[in-house]
C-alpha cells in the first residue's frame, strides 16, 4: 500500500514538472534530479520561487 501511494505522488510530481514552462526547465530538471523526491508541495514552492527571482531579474 505505501508502494502505491509512492508511486502515485511520484507520478503527480512528474506531471506537474511537466507541464512548466520551457524557461523554467532548469528547476524541472532540479527537482527530476532530487533524491528522495520531493514532496508537491515542495516542488510548487520551489518553482514559485524561481517564478519570483525571474520577475525580479527582468526588472
Amino acid at each position: 500500500m505505501v508502494r502505491a501511494k509512492d508511486a502515485r505522488e511520484k507520478e503527480q510530481l512528474t506531471a506537474f514538472v511537466m507541464g512548466l514552462d520551457k524557461d523554467l526547465s532548469y528547476v524541472t530538471r532540479h527537482i527530476m534530479l532530487m533524491n528522495p523526491s520531493p514532496s508537491l508541495d515542495r516542488a510548487y514552492g520551489l518553482v514559485a520561487r524561481a517564478e519570483l527571482d525571474k520577475k525580479k531579474s527582468r526588472r
